[in-house]
């Protein structure tokens, strides 16, 4: 929230994304498979949508507003859209680390909302 005072909400986006995708690509460099076919319009239309939301993200969390904290508490919710579209549409197995990494988010989450004041 402090850092996005002085500077336009778009210069924060542009290092965010940027720096996603960085570290995305250093990760999935070994493992690179080149898209193909419709693949380009599944990665262009998740750009286009992480884009659009990231921006309204940061522009509601530049705003002088009491619920900020609850915009960045609520911010870690997108873990169980993750979890479930991963296991449905994926077929991802969860080990018992991952499974403890997310019980620790949401545990977090809990307490942030418990003593968010």
């Amino acid at each position: 929230r402090k850092i996005g005072d002085d500077d336009h909400h778009l210069v924060i986006l542009h290092y965010f994304m940027f720096i996603s995708a960085l570290g995305s690509g250093i990760v999935a460099f070994q493992d690179w498979k080149t898209p193909v076919g419709t693949e380009w319009l599944w990665l262009l239309a998740i750009g286009l949508v992480g884009f659009v939301a990231q921006n309204f993200f940061t522009k509601a969390i530049q705003e002088p507003s009491d619920d900020v904290s609850f915009l960045a508490i609520l911010r870690y919710s997108e873990v169980i859209y993750a979890l479930i579209i991963g296991y449905f549409l994926f077929h991802e197995v969860y080990t018992l680390q991952s499974i403890l990494g997310i019980a620790l988010i949401f545990a977090g989450l809990l307490l942030s909302f418990r003593y968010k004041s």
